[in-house]
């Protein structure tokens, strides 16, 4: 199948759960993006637990890597989960994503005329039935 051409490409994880200080979790983000940019990412999605504590230190580290990773024109789109509220609650966690990545704690893109759709929990660890 010499003539195919993928019309999307990405990559969705999870639990990368960055640290305050520079760790292996960090090491092993940078070297996954290495990889994965080799594809030409139309999008990365990241569903939740990117930070181990929700510490204004882990966004910005996370979000560094992201700004040095990731090819121009990737679109990354982030959840909030338990470990972000660990800094203080879902509204912290949501105002830190707002302010450190520009974006909403919920989402849909549409990409290549495919919908991503990113629902962030409100209500921290604590979940309605």
């Amino acid at each position: 199948m010499t003539d195919f051409t993928p019309v999307l490409r990405f990559v969705a994880l999870s639990d990368v759960h960055y640290r305050d200080e520079r760790s292996v979790e960090r090491e092993r983000m940078e070297k996954a993006l290495r990889i994965a940019n080799r594809q030409s990412l139309d999008a990365l999605c990241v569903v939740g637990d990117f930070a181990t504590g929700g510490s204004e230190a882990q966004f910005a580290a996370f979000k560094q890597t992201l700004d040095d990773g990731l090819r121009p024109g990737t679109r990354a789109i982030l959840a909030l989960a338990s470990h972000e509220f660990m800094g203080g609650g879902p509204e912290p966690a949501q105002e830190k994503l707002r302010r450190v990545f520009n974006q909403e704690p919920d989402v849909h893109e549409v990409i290549n005329g495919y919908h991503f759709i990113s629902v962030s929990p409100s209500k921290g660890t604590e979940f309605q039935r």
